[in-house]
């Protein structure tokens, strides 16, 4: 590979490619082939040609070979779609720990419109805040209460709990960003789901049992106010709705 100019290859620019390649699960885009690496788009395509680059999706390539780990391909999913677009959905469920189900095929969640990209799940999102992006294992992601809130419009909601329930056991649930959150997202298909896997978190909190749960769960379903779990009175410690 040449760079701009037509000159010879700079020295080191093959080993930044590979460092690159090296943090990013052996995958790059074209704008950074083009760009920060300075390589000419002839190059790229004759690197193509001979095998150093190989094609994954326009403009994303594996770099010298296409055994990559998952990460790789979801990393390559997200380049793909842009620069903005963040790994979301079950794909970001997997890569914060919450579910060892495959993320593939990759769903991704970039900002406006998009043309589809089979076999990628891609979403559409009005707006995402900073506070929505989140970057882990080098993969541009939706944070942890964005990819819940998402979760929450497409799958079961006692896949949901666990959701939760698998992010706090992982330290990684924050109630007062997921909070945050629920006030700026009124809108969303999952609002009403995650505000309620909420509510029954916060109360469940406090519970021993089961039993205890799927009343709690009873009295949300059905718009009662909350009962008190585990009162202490006079030194026992009662269960008392």
């Amino acid at each position: 590979m040449r760079r701009k100019g037509g000159g010879h290859p700079a020295t080191g620019r093959h080993d930044a490619l590979a460092d690159l390649a090296e943090r990013q699960h052996g995958v790059v885009s074209i704008r950074q082939l083009t760009g920060p690496l300075g390589y000419s788009s002839s190059a790229v395509d004759r690197a193509v040609r001979v095998g150093r680059l190989h094609r994954l999706y326009r403009g994303v390539f594996a770099v010298g070979h296409t055994n990559l780990s998952l990460h790789g391909h979801c990393l390559a999913a997200v380049l793909a779609c842009g620069p903005n677009a963040l790994l979301s959905h079950t794909s970001a469920a997997w890569l914060w720990g919450l579910t060892k189900t495959s993320p593939l095929p990759a769903a991704v969640t970039a900002p406006g419109y998009r043309k589809p990209r089979p076999p990628l799940r891609l979403h559409e999102a009005r707006s995402l805040t900073p506070e929505d992006r989140a970057l882990r294992e080098g993969i541009p992601v939706t944070s942890l209460p964005r990819t819940l809130l998402d979760l929450a419009a497409t799958v079961r909601f006692e896949w949901l709990e666990k959701m939760v329930e698998r992010s706090e056991d992982l330290e990684l649930f924050d109630l007062r960003a997921v909070e945050d959150l629920l006030e700026r997202t009124l809108g969303h298909h999952g609002h009403g789901r995650l505000r309620k896997a909420i509510a029954l978190y916060k109360a469940s909190s406090f519970t021993r049992s089961t039993l205890e749960k799927r009343f709690l769960k009873l009295c949300l379903d059905a718009g009662l106010p909350q009962p008190r779990t585990n009162y202490v009175a006079h030194g026992f410690e009662l269960d008392c709705y």
